[in-house]
């Protein structure tokens, strides 16, 4: 594996794929660096969040599970 250096100047981004490994050094005392990762949600993340979400715009789904109640009526 190549070893790059990479000199960016003040207002630069810099991009580099997920899982690419890396490593950040100053120059000056003043230094400011900012690492944002974005990840994708999965299909069951997507799911789950919109079965959340109905439930929990319909009142309905929100009242307390009454296990007495269950019984009773089985």
């Amino acid at each position: 594996d190549e070893i790059k250096v990479i000199d960016v100047k003040p207002g630069s981004v810099l991009y580099f794929p997920s899982g690419m490994w890396h490593k950040v050094e100053t120059v000056s005392e003043q230094s400011l660096s900012i690492n944002l990762s974005i990840v994708p949600q999965t299909y069951s993340q997507l799911l789950s969040n919109a079965i959340n979400h109905y439930m929990c715009v319909h009142p309905e789904f929100r009242q307390p599970i009454l296990y007495n109640d269950m019984a009773q009526t089985h």
